[in-house]
């Protein structure tokens, strides 16, 4: 039946029965959904947006993938756009001439880890950091690409603005579709059955079912629906996204769809399920929807979205969900460790000062703005118009009656749930600011000061307790301790009240002067927390400081809460951060000289890092075990016991290689000749959640002993590597430190020069061997003639000792031996030159008597008579 010749009568009635029709499914489905796995709060999601003011080439972001090696791939009217957390890679016809044209429309990926894309003027495949062109057939036509999708077979299917394609054989070739040869539009398609196919045209959707085109007008769509996109859920439900509303049908043959009166008559632009099973709506007005556990949430400007007009959708190995928009960029919507609360859920203001939790596990939040009170997940404000004395709430108190009393800027206010009783500087008291409210341990109600010290309200009637030892000074909170004993933290210092006395610890003691917090743990260490001064252990009355000398985040201490696991979460004006107790003592105690602390901030969930202090409360830990602590932008959740951590390892990618600034293809094995100064490498982790956060260290193999911390740097630098075979090594630890210890390599050769090759060495070994045998032989040969010479000469030696020994001519008279030659010579000289003897002269006795005889007679007689003189 044409619903256009339906009567007004009827149009009610048709309205009402799909209203009533899209209720229940919208129940069913979210009851299915309920039982599986019931999504996070969106109060839980953070998101990040990118624009062209970030590096975009421009802002209508089409369609956004996430590729096997964990790249995020967007589709823009300017190009294909490469993101890995950090920096955008741009493709477009200006840098990769293969491209037909530069506005590119949908994304798909088959397993072999090409990435197929169309444009409006052909398609692309993208594979070993190439891209190709796909040919089409003559009956191409003018083609305008509007979606690609990957069957399970394997096979690629492309809708176009006049047919539909499938990619044969390489070819680009229009599928024959009988009955009906040409489509106005096939903007969407989706994988059914076995051979069913939705498409999604500009006059409706339509069943290609075993090769035959079925109208489903009639069943829910109107015949003229401008179809955008479909969604087969794991459950089998289809959802189809139209310009005019949403429309589902159940599992089943045949299809009955219904629309979605809850989400209106929009346009509906992007549809995805998560690994959960919640169902994300990208719509043109409404931002981004989603469907989870019976629920029907919203993300909108409001909320942090660049955007309202979504188009793209896509959640990537991580559970993160990027949302592409139809003018400002792309927004990443990621799970934080955070829930919070602000205007947006009702909060009576944004600056928030305290905190606490009634006996019924009723919330009551004190703003700047008025008094909120968060029940059963309903928000309930109160201002001076419901009764407050003001609406800066500086401290709230329930007492055991659950009676709440709140401290303000202009006195104390009691409220019964129904109505404020309030007490002013008109009722006793000695100043209308009231900083602290609580309760001693005989249940009078304490006022603490800003300047004049504590009142005390008893049976009605208020004084000072000036009287009492409590001395008239500004009070910033008063502490419920062990034996019955009150800590006060003052603008000058620490006093303990116990059995009705005041012990006051001033800067002697070593206790600051401006206490914003206190903590007593279960060893009964009391804890004092300042403004600027750091964390200080106040155990048997001796003080300790703890600061950011110590490795404390912060040196500004607002609240102390403890976890059951003895962790102190400690709130600042730069976040909240974290603590274990005994780490804390043993710093203290000098045992160890660092601590190590968790902090957190706006990427975790926060709203603002910026908390409040100098309140009571400032920070409250709940029946379950909630830590709540007040920011300058709502309130701040996290539950120590469940914090949602980031398990999957980041994927490790290297992406660029320079020498000397030259860019070397990563496509092939890497190989350098000689000559190079240094080497540039570049790498990434492609982890999205907070990807700032991520820690690198890499490793030279073969020039590196141990691996190198990079810190968030995503470069390795190195020169003076000598030439040699290397592997560089990466690896990345993400957000929540999940390593991935694997991480990736590049093998890396570099050649030498000429002279620096094994074979220039061995050619210098042969010719220096070479050189050494030549030379020992001329030594050799050397010796071998000294030997000769010394040989020959021993033989003459021999010869002539020989002669010697033989008849020797010698004269009668002289002495003179004549020789072989018949020359004759000095015996000596003869001796000499036949012999190796030596000769030196004397005289004999009877040659000295032959000869010196009577000279010496007469010498001797000539000494005698001297003596006897």
């Amino acid at each position: 039946m044409d619903i256009r010749i339906l009567d007004r009568t009827h149009r009610k009635i048709l309205r009402s029965l799909t209203l009533t029709f899209a209720i229940a499914a919208l129940c069913a489905h979210a009851s299915v959904y309920s039982q599986t796995n019931p999504g996070v709060p969106l109060s839980h999601y953070n998101i990040r947006s990118w624009s062209t003011n970030d590096g975009l080439p421009n802002d209508k972001i089409q369609d956004v993938h996430q590729s096997v090696d964990g790249y995020i791939w967007l589709a823009s009217q300017e190009g294909l756009v490469r993101f890995d957390g950090a920096r955008f890679d741009i493709y477009d016809k200006k840098n990769t001439p293969v491209f037909p044209h530069s506005q590119v429309t949908s994304l798909a990926e088959t397993g072999d880890s090409t990435l197929w894309l169309t444009t409006i003027r052909g398609i692309l495949r993208y594979r070993n950091g190439n891209f190709e062109s796909v040919p089409a057939d003559s009956d191409g036509g003018n083609f305008i690409g509007n979606a690609v999708i990957v069957q399970r077979s394997g096979k690629i299917l492309v809708g176009a603005r006049d047919a539909l394609y499938r990619l044969d054989n390489g070819v680009l070739r229009r599928v024959n579709i009988p009955g009906n040869p040409r489509l106005l539009s096939v903007n969407t398609i989706c994988e059914d059955g076995d051979e069913e196919l939705w498409l999604g045209t500009s006059s409706g959707a339509k069943l290609f079912d075993h090769g035959r085109l079925i109208n489903v007008a009639g069943n829910g769509i109107p015949h003229n629906a401008f179809v955008t996109r479909f969604l087969r859920a794991t459950n089998g439900t289809l959802w189809v996204g139209t310009q005019e509303g949403l429309y589902t049908a159940p599992a089943g043959r045949p299809r009955k769809f219904t629309r979605m009166a809850a989400i209106g008559a929009q346009g509906i632009h992007s549809l995805l399920e998560d690994r959960a099973g919640n169902i994300w709506i990208g719509t043109e007005q409404q931002g981004l929807l989603r469907m989870s556990g019976g629920k029907l949430e919203s993300l909108t400007t409001k909320n942090g979205l660049s955007a309202n007009y979504i188009i793209s959708l896509c959640e990537d190995r991580e559970g993160n969900i990027w949302a592409g928009t139809f003018y400002n960029g792309v927004d990443e919507i990621w799970r934080g460790k955070f829930e919070t609360y602000s205007t947006d859920e009702g909060l009576a203001g944004p600056l928030v000062r305290s905190i606490v939790e009634d006996s019924h596990h009723t919330i009551w939040i004190g703003t700047e703005s008025g008094l909120s009170k968060l029940e059963h997940g309903k928000m309930v404000s109160y201002t001076t118009k419901d009764g407050l004395p003001h609406n800066q709430i500086r401290s709230i108190y329930v007492d055991a009656r659950g009676i709440v009393w709140l401290g303000t800027r202009d006195g104390v206010s009691r409220f019964d749930g129904k109505h404020f009783f309030n007490y002013t500087t008109k009722s006793g008291l000695v100043d209308g600011y009231s900083r602290v409210v609580t309760e001693d341990f005989d249940g009078n109600i304490l006022i603490g000061h800003n300047i004049l010290g504590i009142d005390r309200l008893r049976e009605g009637k208020i004084t000072n307790m000036v009287a009492d030892g409590i001395p008239p000074v500004g009070i910033r909170l008063i502490y419920r301790g062990r034996n019955k004993t009150l800590w006060i933290g003052t603008l000058n210092g620490l006093i303990r009240w116990r059995d009705r006395k005041a012990t006051f610890y001033r800067s002697e003691a070593g206790v600051p002067g401006d206490i914003f917090s206190l903590h007593e743990d279960v060893d009964g260490t009391l804890w004092i927390g300042t403004y600027g001064d750091g964390l200080f252990r106040f155990k048997d009355e001796k003080a300790t400081q703890i600061s950011t000398r110590d490795g404390l985040f912060d040196d500004v201490v607002y609240q102390i809460l403890e976890d059951d696991q003895h962790n102190f979460w400690m709130s600042s004006n730069k976040g909240i951060y974290c603590v274990g107790r005994k780490d804390l003592n043993d710093v203290a105690d000098r045992k160890i000289t660092k601590i190590s602390c968790i902090s957190y901030g706006t990427a975790d969930g926060m709203r603002s890092s910026e908390c409040n202090g100098n309140s009571q409360p400032a920070g409250f830990r709940t029946s379950d075990g909630q830590l709540w602590f007040p920011t300058t932008n709502g309130v701040a959740v996290i539950d120590p016991a469940h914090i949602y951590s980031n398990t999957v390892p980041p994927q490790v990618t290297i992406e660029a290689l320079k020498v000397d600034s030259l860019s070397v293809g990563l496509d092939r094995p890497v190989s350098i000749g000689p000559g190079y100064s240094y080497l540039e490498i570049r790498y990434a982790g492609l982890s999205f959640v907070i990807p700032d956060r991520m820690i690198f260290q890499f490793k030279l193999d073969g020039f590196d002993k141990d691996w190198r911390n990079a810190g968030t740097r995503r470069a390795a630098y190195y020169t003076n590597v000598p030439p040699g075979n290397y592997i560089f090594r990466v690896r990345a630890r993400n957000n929540d430190n999940v390593w991935n210890e694997q991480g990736t390599e590049l093998p890396i050769e570099l050649k030498p020069y000429f002279y620096q090759t094994s074979y220039f060495f061995a050619l210098c070994v042969i010719l220096i061997a070479t050189a050494g045998f030549v030379l020992y032989r001329w030594r050799v040969a050397m010796l071998l003639q000294q030997e000769r010479i010394l040989k020959q000469r021993v033989d003459e030696s021999l010869a002539q000792i020989k002669v010697l020994g033989g008849l020797i001519p010698i004269c009668a008279n002289c002495k003179k031996i004549r020789d072989d030659r018949g020359y004759w010579n000095q015996l000596e000289k003869y001796l000499k030159d036949h012999s190796e003897a030596e000769f030196t002269h004397g005289i004999c006795p009877e040659c000295k008597e032959k000869l010196y005889g009577p000279y010496m007679k007469k010498k001797s007689a000539d000494v005698d008579n001297k003596g006897d003189n």
